[in-house]
């Protein structure tokens, strides 16, 4: 068989991408049907019954907003009750007012909302009631036309995993390009709109100027007095990096406030940084072409608001006039401006959301990297230094620090560059720690030359690893067991010899017994929820084959289930972890479902587990082998009508996952669970002695029916 064709759902990482909450399956492909209304393309002033406002001319319907309460435009398209329809058209001409899609009698059907132009694709589930009249309804005030009306039935729908985190900005994942992604945000309001929510009594704002990016969205902003300024109140306690264009007009000079007292001063007509105060951690100034620069500092102070000012030279804003032009601010956590993100009455964000799937490239191929929940106990995981006050870092010996040294393994010039003490080979560096009794894992990227030491200590006992470096970025760890609870050092450092020089970057602390993918944190503890993904209303026969292919170098810390199929939560099967620290599996059943199955060739890496179900009784398959013991499902007239993957007490990298409408033969599980991919590998790794001189292919896909 060709299990990609015959299998009812696919879902495979590296085939396709992750967006928009979901986690986009290879199958089954969204099929329609027929066409159902006319005129779609309003060619005729006919098949459509048009209220007050509404008339029909040059190929699509107008509404003229003459109406005095909601209009109508619909037609009798049949009931379509209970269905799930895909309702497209096109809004042009459009200056005022909502247009919403309309289900006639039908109760609680939803209804989509628009007020732009643009075509607008919606998937609706038409509830019962519908008397079969659909269409539009326009409110008293919508002026425009609608155009390209298209209503379908959807007869297979898409079956994508929607996805949820619990907590906004918390995940990374290793991208396509192998650097970290992590989750960014503009905390300012209206980032490009200086007469909004920004102050600017005592200067005179002008718009429509000529910009660095080629657009007419620059400001002036020209002096009224002295100490003229804009800006904008916040409150963050985080570290944290001011940003903004600016470009030299009367004046040459602009200075910056990103965090109280933190203030930097830039040349804007030979590009340097003058005069820094306050607890400026880095300021920078960097060419954006055609005289523009993005200027920016970066601290770690409390910030009530941030400021803008036209300045006259350095360390100087006392002048009543002049001006420079300016563009595209922004306020973000992190030691580095990243690219500018346009806000609204909102903020906005970008990188791994919430509600977004991590597809992860970490060895090079897609994953979905699902996750238990875990705290990064590094209240400073980037801003590694010591000499800065406050930070929870601290040091023994005098040893020299220099931030945003060099490009992190996220690709922002973030890392931290460490020259120890050249008289005393005990200088050290550590993070302070809060410990509770039970395991925990410390971790940090670094690379360099020579090596150093990287443990732990409760004040009881400590554990260490020697850490040999390499040219290249590594994560190193060290896991040990808290005897009590304690205030300890964790990520602590220390060299092999006097003088040695480290690269380091993302420092984390976290309970448990391996590393999780790394959380950034900008001044507090982050607490990263466990990834949780799910497809639903399937209505698959309960007669079936279910297959997931995991990777997993970890042991279990939990014995919640990491995949579940079933009728509904009270009534599935599932797979969990069966214990501690080992690689080690269960196939349970619960409610209808019963029985447990443990495999007995699970390994430390990538498993493949099927189940096969067929007259109520469920067997299990693990790696090429048929375990012993069966399952059974009490009541075989119930649905499959939900999967569910998640990362709630084991960490894995999800690589495949198959469904079928039918119990596969035990022949073709065999082959579907193999862990070799020819069967000149099975016949090495077995011992056994394969002769076929009538065979020209070595594939097991390609033999499974020999």
């Amino acid at each position: 068989m060709s299990f990609y064709d015959d299998a009812s759902l696919v879902f495979l990482p590296s085939g396709g991408a992750g967006k928009d909450g979901k986690a986009y399956s290879i199958k089954p492909v969204e099929e329609l049907g027929s066409e159902l209304v006319t005129n779609g393309g309003f060619d005729t002033d006919s098949d459509w019954t048009k209220g007050t406002g509404w008339t029909i001319s040059g190929g699509a319907a107008n509404c003229d907003g003459t109406q005095t309460t909601n209009s109508l435009l619909y037609q009798n398209l049949g009931d379509l009750s209970n269905k799930t329809i895909k309702f497209t058209f096109t809004i042009s001409g459009y200056s005022a007012g909502q247009l919403s899609t309309a289900f006639f009698g039908a109760a609680g059907t939803q209804v989509e909302n628009v007020s732009a132009n643009g075509t607008y694709t919606f998937d609706i589930d038409v509830q019962s009631g519908h008397n079969g009249n659909t269409g539009f309804t326009a409110n008293s005030s919508f002026i425009g036309s609608v155009d390209n009306v298209s209503v379908k039935e959807i007869t297979t729908p898409l079956a994508d995993f929607t996805f949820s985190r619990g907590s906004n900005l918390t995940a990374t994942r290793v991208d396509s390009n192998g650097l970290i992604e992590k989750g960014r945000e503009n905390l300012l309001l209206q980032s490009n709109q200086f007469d909004t929510t920004w102050g600017s009594a005592t200067s005179t704002l002008t718009s429509g100027q000529s910009g660095y990016d080629g657009s007419n969205d620059a400001w002036k902003i020209a002096k009224n007095q002295a100490n003229a300024q804009i800006n904008q109140s916040y409150s963050d306690t985080s570290v944290k990096t001011l940003s903004i264009y600016a470009k030299a007009d009367t004046l040459n000079w602009i200075a910056i406030v990103g965090a109280s007292g933190s203030i930097g001063y830039f040349d804007l007509l030979n590009g340097v940084v003058g005069t820094t105060g306050g607890s400026v951690i880095d300021a920078n100034i960097e060419s954006a072409g055609g005289g523009w620069w993005r200027c920016s500092v970066s601290s770690a102070a409390t910030t009530s608001s941030v400021t803008i000012y036209p300045a006259d030279a350095d360390n100087d804003i006392s002048g009543t006039s002049g001006s420079i032009y300016i563009q595209d601010a922004q306020l973000e956590r992190g030691l580095v401006a990243t690219s500018y993100l346009e806000s609204g009455a909102t903020t906005v964000t970008s990188g791994v959301a919430d509600n977004e799937p991590r597809i992860n490239y970490a060895g090079g191929t897609a994953s979905l990297l699902l996750e238990p929940s875990r705290t990064n106990l590094v209240r400073y995981s980037e801003l590694i230094n010591p000499t800065i006050s406050g930070l929870s870092w601290a040091q023994v010996n005098t040893n020299t620090f220099t931030t945003n040294y060099g490009t992190a393994p996220d690709g922002t010039q973030t890392s931290t560059l460490i020259q120890f003490a050249t008289t005393n080979s005990s200088s050290q560096l550590y993070h302070l720690i809060n410990f509770s009794a039970g395991d925990y894992t410390t971790s940090i990227y670094a690379k360099g030359s020579g090596s150093f030491k990287l443990g732990i200590f409760d004040n009881t006992n400590v554990l260490t690893d020697t850490i040999t470096l390499t040219s290249e970025w590594q994560r190193f760890k060290v896991t040990k067991t808290a005897l009590a609870t304690s205030n300890g050092r964790g990520v602590w450092i220390y060299p092999n010899g006097d003088g040695d020089t480290i690269e380091i970057w993302g420092g984390q602390v976290e309970a448990g017994s391996y590393p999780t993918s790394y959380i950034p944190t900008y001044g507090t503890s982050v607490t990263r929820s466990f990834d949780y993904s799910i497809v639903e209303s399937l209505g698959y026969s309960s007669t079936c084959t279910f297959y997931y292919e995991f990777n997993t170098t970890t042991g279990r810390e939990a014995s919640s289930p990491f995949a579940e199929v079933g009728k509904d939560t009270s009534n599935k099967f599932y797979i969990k972890g069966a214990s501690t620290n080992n690689p080690q599996f269960q196939i349970q059943g619960n409610g209808i479902f019963s029985g447990s199955i443990s495999p007995t060739n699970e390994i430390s890496g990538i498993n493949k587990i099927a189940v096969q179900w067929s007259s109520g009784v469920g067997v299990v398959f693990c790696n090429g082998v048929k375990q012993s013991g069966t399952l059974a499902n009490s009541n075989t007239s119930e649905n499959i009508d939900f999967i569910a993957i998640k990362g709630e007490g084991t960490l894995h990298d999800s690589k495949k996952l198959l469904f079928f409408p039918t119990a596969i033969t035990d022949r073709e599980l065999v082959d579907l669970t193999s862990p070799y991919s020819t069967y000149q590998e099975l016949v090495t790794a077995e011992g056994l002695t394969w002769e076929s001189p009538t065979c020209t292919t070595n594939s097991i896909t390609e033999l499974q029916s020999i």
